[in-house]
């Protein structure tokens, strides 16, 4: 009996733990479906950093759903993003879903996703471009601004770029620069090049230009524009 008492003031104990570890999944609705339009995904995140459980919520996004975003999604420090889809699938209706731009000329689209702490993506497409009526399609700025403070450089454009030297190449791994204008990625900090995304599983050939750009050397002026390896 008492062993079977001290079963349970365990499970008791642990029971809160569990409900504290849980993690929230919020299916978001696309740009088409019912209740849907422009900043469904931005609303979505807000509301999850509102509450303070960003870190703890998972943003299901549809296949083949298109998310136009209505301003810069910002991932506070010390907080963790996730978006994740189904593996697609061999027809247009299990592709993967898409995030782009509004075609407001109000909106500042300098950076869809501007990570001041960590993010994750799975089976996820980012246009590098708006959207509109026409499908005329306007490129804009980088992608991913991969950042530390807001006093870092912004004028060297790639779809992901790197303000701060990661521990690790790892952080960027499985990951395709299908069309962008600029660069591929912007190892965007001072000091070491060794560390390089050039493997890892990573497609970067669809730069215009550099598919990553040399680290600026410490004590050194930023190269404008930066070169390619």
């Amino acid at each position: 009996m008492k062993k079977c008492a001290w079963t349970m003031l365990l499970m008791l104990l642990a029971f809160p733990a569990v409900l504290w570890a849980q993690t929230d999944t919020v299916d978001v609705v696309d740009f088409f479906s019912p209740g849907g339009g422009e900043g469904t995904l931005n609303t979505a995140i807000q509301a999850k950093i509102t509450a303070g459980t960003l870190s703890n919520t998972v943003f299901r996004l549809k296949p083949y759903g298109l998310y136009v975003l209505s301003s810069t999604i910002t991932v506070p420090a010390g907080k963790k993003l996730t978006l994740i889809a189904p593996d697609p699938g061999s027809t247009q209706e299990t592709a993967p879903p898409m995030i782009c731009w509004t075609a407001s000329s109000g909106v500042t689209q300098t950076f869809n996703f501007d990570c001041y702490g960590d993010v994750y993506l799975k089976n996820i497409w980012i246009l590098y471009a708006t959207t509109n009526t026409e499908g005329l399609g306007t490129q804009v700025g980088s992608a991913f601004e991969i950042d530390q403070d807001t006093t870092d450089n912004v004028n060297n454009a790639a779809a992901i770029r790197f303000f701060q030297e990661p521990t690790s190449a790892s952080v960027l791994t499985n990951t395709t620069v299908v069309a962008s204008g600029r660069h591929g990625v912007d190892r965007g900090w001072r000091g070491n090049s060794s560390l390089s995304f050039l493997s890892g599983g990573n497609d970067l050939s669809g730069a215009r230009s550099c598919k990553e750009t040399f680290p600026t050397p410490t004590g050194a002026a930023c190269p404008n524009p930066p070169p390619c390896p």
